[in-house]
């Protein structure tokens, strides 16, 4: 997790206890000593830096759930891929712009999934899912590929809502990916690393902290010793 800004940081904890004893030296002369004792607990709580984690396990998550669809495209699917990859072939534009861009560079189709499995035909769709800084929102969002999901390549609304729900329905984690094991581990790691014991985030806090502790031991100190 990268580190939180500290404006997003909280102590807790920060003071549990001071003891004051009476010790003897050898001299035979009494003195008094206190004893502090404290293990603050800093609790970060910014949402850019503990979000990263849990929305980078989601878009490995939604990756994995695409390119494991088992499910065969049909006949007339099969039929256009194979006119997409002879026209890519031949470098036609359209083709070229549908399978080409993005961080995958050109992948051509019937390349990645040559037993015609649906959502699984140039690899694009799978490997091209991100989870990508959202500063104005202040959060993560998850991206699919540019050429990809987009309903102006479809004939209708209606045609690109279907694929919709059949994508959803052979990869059903993409509805609820929290309940996905992986990104669980992802939020506890997250839940782990907001609370660290002895440690302060900024010089300022840790200052602050001594300052509380030693204004309370002389407090106790001279209830004792009066």
């Amino acid at each position: 997790m990268p580190a939180p800004d500290p404006q997003f940081v909280t102590v807790l904890n920060d003071y549990s206890g001071t003891r004051v004893e009476q010790r003897e030296r050898k001299s035979g002369k009494q003195h008094v000593t206190i004893s502090v004792s404290a293990e603050p607990i800093a609790v970060f709580t910014d949402p850019i830096a503990l979000g990263q984690g849990p929305a980078m396990a989601i878009a490995e998550v939604f990756r994995a759930a695409i390119a494991g669809i088992q499910e065969q495209a049909s006949d007339g699917t099969k039929l256009a891929r194979s006119y997409a990859s002879q026209a890519f072939a031949a470098g036609k534009s359209w083709a070229t712009k549908r399978y080409s861009g993005g961080r995958t560079g050109a992948k051509a189709p019937e390349q990645k999934t040559p037993e015609g499995r649906l959502f699984n035909d140039s690899g694009r769709l799978a490997e091209g899912i991100t989870a990508n800084l959202n500063r104005k929102e202040g959060g993560y969002t998850i991206n699919a590929p540019v050429n990809r999901l987009d309903p102006s390549t479809f004939s209708s609304i209606g045609a690109f809502q279907r694929m919709i729900d059949r994508l959803f329905q052979l990869a059903p984690v993409l509805k609820n990916p929290l309940g996905d094991p992986r990104v669980q581990e992802a939020i506890e790691k997250t839940w782990t690393e907001m609370h660290r014991k002895g440690q302060m985030a900024a010089a300022e806090k840790q200052g602050q902290l001594i300052g509380r502790l030693v204004l309370e031991a002389l407090k106790l100190a001279q209830q004792v010793l009066t």
